[in-house]
């Protein structure tokens, strides 16, 4: 019995880590005194493309996109997350006015731009391997995403 107890302890806490990794990320705001107004949670969308052989069938996940609303009219996707290069940010609209700003976890900016258009590629190949926060204004509207670069 003392042989299956770590055991048993290790297969409970990796399902509690699982778990974990499949929550859904969420933003918060704030009002001018500190009060949480609303809670996002993101939406995750996959592409599933299915591929057959002789002997099994297999599915990838193609890539994983955000989707949330920023503001009453604007909408963004931002996809692939976790890349290896490029990260697409795709509105629903053109944006007349836009910025970003790309940092690593230890805050420091990485680097960031302008934008007006209604899509964004922010390429993260020149960076290494992590977590980024990118930091997006589109149009007066603000949030932020993690973004891993693999």
């Amino acid at each position: 019995m003392k042989r299956f107890f770590p055991l048993l302890v290790m297969l409970v806490m990796g399902f509690a880590v699982a778990q974990a990794q499949n929550a859904l990320p969420r933003t918060f705001e704030y009002d001018d005194a500190g009060n949480r107004t609303a809670r996002k949670t993101l939406e995750l969308k996959a592409e599933v493309v299915a591929h057959s052989d002789a002997q099994t069938a297999v599915s990838e996940v193609r890539s994983t996109m955000y989707e949330e609303a920023l503001g009453e009219n604007l909408t963004v996707k931002i996809y692939p997350n976790h890349t290896k290069g490029q990260v697409t940010l795709q509105f629903s609209q053109d944006v007349k006015q836009g910025f970003f700003q790309l940092y690593n976890m230890s805050g420091n900016k990485v680097f960031d731009g302008n934008f007006s258009a209604g899509m964004l590629l922010v390429d993260l190949s020149p960076y290494p391997a992590g977590t980024y926060l990118l930091y997006l204004s589109a149009d007066g509207q603000r949030d932020t995403w993690r973004v891993v670069k693999n």
